[in-house]
């Protein structure tokens, strides 16, 4: 009976979940989460790094797999119980990414890595840090399935940078952020002709800091907000990139005086 109840929402879809089952922002269970990612991404960037290319090549297929797959089941399980609705459709920035993960994994593109960097991995960092999906219990397919999927969206391009395969390039977030709005204007018109939140561009994800752009700005001002909230993680995101690149060049400098201090 006891067992039977545990697993009483494991495939219940938010719409059918009744209030006060799900779980908090920072509890054990969500921080449990958090760790438990973190020490996944250091454990498979360390084993990515040290394994050979044939192998690099390998793992990144099955990577991406994985993260396509577990999106594939979540639909499937949607579909299966008659849950699904056009709600459900992977069109957020993480549903976007997880196509990107895939496509990457089978032909790597420095422009999709790119993207995945600059947008995907802080977007799913903030989809972890302020989860929209507290409203599930702790058992339920939905909640760990957006746990796993946006841990693996985080691991994807950590575990190429370690190994020195793709080095980030802020000449490129032009492009990306070009990307970002050729993709955010269909999707906001589409969310205006089906009642739908795609890209939480109508309105802020819940427990998210957009809620207090929000409060501050109106909707849309909050849309502005979010903006400026792309470009200061860029600041953060491409900071140590510009002084890795930095220190490059002094070196560089430094050994080509020392060799012409040589042959003269």
């Amino acid at each position: 009976m006891l067992k039977s109840n545990i697993f009483k929402y494991f495939f219940v879809a938010r719409e059918n979940i009744p209030r006060d089952v799900g779980f908090s922002l920072y509890d054990q269970y969500h921080l449990s989460w958090l760790c438990l990612i973190a020490l996944f991404i250091v454990i498979i960037s360390i084993r990515y790094k040290s394994s050979q290319e044939a192998k690099k090549k390998f793992f990144r297929k099955i990577l991406g797999s994985v993260i396509l797959l577990s999106e594939v089941y979540y639909q499937a399980v949607l579909i299966i119980t008659r849950q699904f609705n056009i709600n459900y459709l992977p069109l957020h920035l993480c549903g976007i990414s997880i196509f990107l993960c895939f496509f990457d994994s089978i032909r790597p593109k420095d422009s999709v890595r790119e993207f995945l960097y600059c947008l995907g991995l802080p977007g799913a960092l903030s989809a972890l840090l302020f989860p929209n999906w507290v409203v599930y219990p702790v058992l339920n397919f939905a909640s760990i399935n957006s746990f796993v999927v946006h841990g693996l969206i985080i691991a994807y391009p950590v575990m190429i940078m370690s190994s020195g395969e793709f080095f980030p390039d802020y000449k490129r977030l032009p492009k990306c952020f070009m990307i970002l709005i050729n993709i955010a204007i269909p999707i906001y018109f589409f969310n205006k002709i089906f009642d739908t939140n795609f890209l939480f561009i109508n309105t802020p994800s819940d427990g998210s800091p957009l809620v207090a752009l929000e409060t501050w700005l109106g909707n849309p001002g909050y849309i502005l907000g979010m903006f400026v909230l792309v470009f200061i993680c860029w600041g953060i995101l491409y900071t140590p990139v510009l002084i890795k690149n930095l220190h490059i060049r002094h070196i560089r400098k430094r050994e080509l005086r020392e060799l012409a201090e040589e042959i003269y």
